[in-house]
């Protein structure tokens, strides 16, 4: 097994730096107040899908489909989130949403999911968990380009500056 370079890893100490940043400059608008709380269930759900993608990578490795590394990912979820339902549920009762509401959870569920992870874990078991788990740090820059685009969100200069980190940090962590 390859150890990652010092390229790499500067690479990812660079994006991550500039994640950090994206997340100390973010404005908190939309009426919700960022908390320590939130920044922390953040963080732990960062390193549980960080061992899951690493996890995930060597099965499909070894021989293990990506669907089937998938559908157990998502059956785990899946069982999560009856528990984090079921709780809800019992404090607040059933949540009021419409037909479109629904629809979307749905859409999210079976084609960002489902789909997504086939895909994301075929990719890791083909180009190797150091190459392609550095896409990861694109997900707040998307995030950004997309409630500008559809939200209307407006960019700052500290965010586009940080956005600017993350990418340098990309690029050093991929280049050979």
């Amino acid at each position: 097994r390859r150890r990652p370079s010092g390229r790499w890893i500067l690479g990812c100490v660079i994006a991550l730096l500039g994640e950090c940043a994206l997340i100390a400059l973010r404005a908190g608008g939309g009426g919700a107040q960022p908390t320590l709380g939130g920044d922390l269930l953040v963080l732990v759900s960062a390193l549980l899908v960080a061992a899951g993608y690493v996890a995930g990578a060597r099965l499909a490795q070894t021989g293990y489909s990506s669907l089937a590394t998938t559908l157990w990912g998502v059956a785990l979820a899946a069982m999560v989130s009856a528990i984090i339902m079921a709780a809800t549920v019992a404090r607040g009762g059933w949540p009021s949403a419409g037909w479109l509401s629904w629809s979307a959870v749905l859409y999210l569920a079976t084609v960002t999911t489902i789909l997504g992870y086939v895909g994301w874990y075929w990719a890791l078991a083909k180009g190797g968990i150091a190459r392609v788990s550095t896409i990861q740090f694109f997900q707040p820059v998307s995030g950004l380009v997309l409630a500008a685009l559809l939200l209307g969100e407006r960019f700052t200069l500290p965010l586009v500056a940080a956005s600017a980190v993350i990418l340098l940090g990309v690029w050093t962590a991929q280049r050979r």
